[in-house]
């Protein structure tokens, strides 16, 4: 397997079996029962926990700090008792992220609809599960003091019909 797109694929595909046993262990809370839900053994789900601190210290592309998505993900590693990425490149800019991703080992965690031009186009693949940290607080910005046009007013209803109907408890 020298061929550069076959390597990327077997990396997503270990890097997919790490964060399924991550999110088997928040479930589970011991590695017995993590590896059993990811159907694996014993010794196996130790070898990928060990594997998942690796991963802890790969790049990553980040929101810039002080972000909600930056917080959760840092208290994601820390539940898990691992410490945040120290490697890391700030930024929301879709392109340059894919560039980078593209080109590199580099690891980012966003909502697939951000990125589904680049999963349609195939330059990216996405893991399987929900790190559980994307359902957040969303608001709509305008100018103080001004009043929605009518078409406005009705694309806020939709949204909030549309996120009503997506986030339901």
């Amino acid at each position: 397997m020298t061929d550069p797109g076959s390597q990327r694929l077997v990396r997503a595909h270990l890097k997919m079996r790490h964060l399924v046993l991550l999110v088997a262990l928040g479930k589970h809370g011991s590695i017995m029962g993590a590896a059993h839900a990811a159907n694996l053994t014993q010794p196996a789900a130790s070898r990928l926990l060990r594997e998942l601190a690796e991963l802890a210290r790969q790049s990553w592309i980040l929101p810039p700090a002080g972000s909600i998505l930056r917080k959760r993900l840092a208290t994601l590693f820390l539940s898990k008792g691992l410490e945040p990425p120290a490697d890391t490149v700030e930024s929301t800019a879709l392109p340059l992220i894919a560039n980078l991703v593209a080109g590199s080992d580099m690891v980012v965690a966003l909502p697939r609809e951000l990125m589904q031009p680049y999963l349609d186009n195939g330059s990216m693949v996405v893991a399987p599960f929900d790190l559980g940290i994307g359902k957040g607080i969303y608001g709509l910005i305008t100018r103080r003091g001004h009043r929605l046009s009518p078409g406005a007013k009705a694309m806020l209803e939709a949204l909030r019909e549309v996120a009503a109907r997506r986030y339901r408890a």
